[in-house]
């Protein structure tokens, strides 16, 4: 037996945080969480640029809008990304506070 799976085994009793910390893919509810992080990240950049856009641009407003909508409908490929991944690329990504950020976690 592994020595982190010893650990494991050793602190499970102690609290429910620590049993979801040894599993070794993330839960239906922690990829909900995911896919929400991702959203709305997503979400955010888009209201950034539109933030900066000059003012010819202006008429692009709503942007995070589509944004937000592409990817609901990545939803489910989103929590299936998640849910075969291992849990620390899914506490990488859940630490990211930006896009630039989350595509760090792949390396």
């Amino acid at each position: 037996m592994s020595p982190s799976a010893r650990m494991c085994l050793l602190v499970l009793p102690l609290t429910a945080s620590t049993m979801m910390a040894c599993s070794a893919k993330p839960t239906g509810p922690e990829c909900e969480a995911f896919a929400d992080h991702i959203i709305d990240l997503a979400a955010s950049t888009a209201n950034a640029v539109e933030a900066e856009a000059t003012a010819s641009d202006v008429k692009a407003a709503g942007m995070a809008d589509p944004v937000r909508q592409r990817g609901e409908a990545r939803r489910a490929e989103l929590i299936e990304r998640c849910a075969s991944s291992p849990r620390t690329a899914l506490d990488c990504a859940m630490a990211a506070n930006s896009l630039g950020a989350l595509r760090a976690c792949k390396r």
